[in-house]
């Protein structure tokens, strides 16, 4: 068992903590003609540690701040460090890897959308609201159709260490 980072944003960590969320899609690069048979974010089994936008606490260096804890409007005003930098220790979620696909992206269904943290909303269907995040955070990718990972995980609240 092994354990990777994974960076989420965060509106999907909320969706995480909330149990919303639980499949997450990321583009799949190709490596000059490499097969897509070995999952680059592990096999089952094995751990993601989740980076998140955060700070240290300036009174209490021990203590992690989360971003995704606040309303937008509050968040705007504090400087925060990004998920990119967050160190192993202060990662607060580890998601355990049940499964793993690769496919077109436009293959997601409203079911498969709403595990990714998606409600319907007002009679739209959740693969709509699914592909509105998506442009936002991948913008022009949804019209070129990639083909991505399909990571569908169980979330742990907690840092959870890999064995040695």
């Amino acid at each position: 068992m092994t354990a990777r980072p994974i960076i989420f944003s965060g509106p999907m960590v909320s969706a995480i903590l909330s149990g919303r969320k639980r499949q997450t899609r990321r583009i799949a690069k190709r490596d000059h003609g490499k097969p897509l048979d070995v999952c680059p974010y592990g096999k089952r089994g094995d751990l993601l540690w989740v980076r998140e936008s955060f700070r240290i606490d300036e009174f209490d260096y021990a203590e992690t701040i989360y971003r995704a804890d606040f309303p937008r409007e509050d968040a705007k005003a504090v400087s925060w460090r990004p998920s990119i930098h967050m160190p192993r220790s202060r990662s607060r979620l580890t998601l355990i890897l049940d499964d793993w696909a690769v496919e077109p992206l436009h293959a997601i269904t409203n079911c498969e959308a709403r595990l990714e943290g998606f409600p319907s909303m007002l009679g739209a269907p959740a693969r709509d609201a699914f592909r509105h995040y998506w442009e936002q955070i991948n913008p022009g990718t949804w019209a070129t159709n990639p083909w991505v990972w399909v990571l569908t995980f169980s979330p742990e609240t907690r840092n959870v260490d890999a064995p040695s």
